[in-house]
């Protein structure tokens, strides 16, 4: 079984040295871009295929990430809630008691 995976493993390295191998031209391109605004006036500037690649990839990152933590954080509101109603609750009760008693000591 490990010789599988190794060979499968090596096969997949292999094949993305391959893809980087034959394009590596182009993701060393500039790349240029224009912005005209009309207040600032036309701006223009160049950047490598391979950083607008990365930056992309990284906000689509922090986005995810952003996105997976609400329920995460929805999770653990509810949660502090449902414990503290127990909190209370088991407070509640433990005064019946004390009640109840002192008044049977009473009588």
């Amino acid at each position: 079984m490990r010789l599988v995976k190794l060979i499968i493993s090596l096969a997949i390295i292999s094949l993305i040295a391959l893809f980087v191998g034959e394009n590596i031209k182009a993701w060393f391109a500039p790349i240029t871009f224009n912005l005209d605004l009309w207040i600032l006036g036309k701006t223009e500037w160049s950047m490598e295929l391979y950083t607008i690649i990365f930056f992309s990839a990284i906000v689509g990152l922090l986005i995810g990430v952003l996105l997976m933590f609400k329920p995460y954080f929805r999770m653990r509101k509810t949660l502090a809630r449902e414990r503290k109603e127990r909190k209370e609750a088991a407070q509640g009760e433990i005064i019946q008691v004390n009640d109840t008693q002192a008044q049977a000591s009473q009588a």
